[in-house]
């Protein structure tokens, strides 16, 4: 909701009406008696909402263009799955690793099995999100956040469940 504000501030600690959209103030300021500059959306407000209006056409973008939600999440399950079944296997082969030319060569077999995936990123044929998404850093900070909210509300759950 966005706060429409009178002379830039709220009228005794309170917004002067509230509305669902910015198109809304038009009516408002037509309606309302006061110099139509004397009306206006809280900054902080209209940002917020224009973030959130962003976020919903890249996401529309996405569904339009890659796929709905269950085939993203398919594949997101497909290449969890697989990143599994690669780490595991790497494991076995590195449980019997007895010499350094063993590791070498373990570790050679593996690499050559993704060659194309990291030929593929290398020469910018595969994208990854991340990649245009403020780096590792920035998706990992937002893994951090999300994991922590999660967690926080599995806390409170079992606080209130006991």
């Amino acid at each position: 909701m966005l706060k429409v504000l009178l002379d830039g501030a709220l009228v005794d600690g309170q917004p002067f009406t509230i509305i669902g959209h910015p198109s809304e103030l038009t009516t408002i300021k037509e309606n309302s008696g006061y110099d139509d500059d004397r009306l206006t959306v809280d900054p902080d407000d209209l940002a917020a909402y224009q973030d959130e209006q962003d976020r919903k056409a890249m996401r529309r973008n996405i569904q339009n263009q890659v796929g709905d939600e269950a085939s993203l999440l398919g594949t997101t399950a497909d290449a969890t799955a697989m990143l599994w079944d690669r780490y595991t296997r790497l494991l076995v082969d590195l449980s019997v690793v007895g010499s350094f030319a063993e590791l070498k060569g373990v570790v050679a077999d593996h690499l050559a099995d993704l060659a194309t995936w990291r030929d593929g990123i290398d020469d910018g044929t595969i994208k990854l999100p991340h990649m245009v998404k403020g780096g590792e850093a920035g998706v990992l900070r937002e893994m951090g956040e999300r994991c922590t909210k999660v967690a926080e509300i599995f806390e409170a759950q079992q606080v209130t469940s006991k």
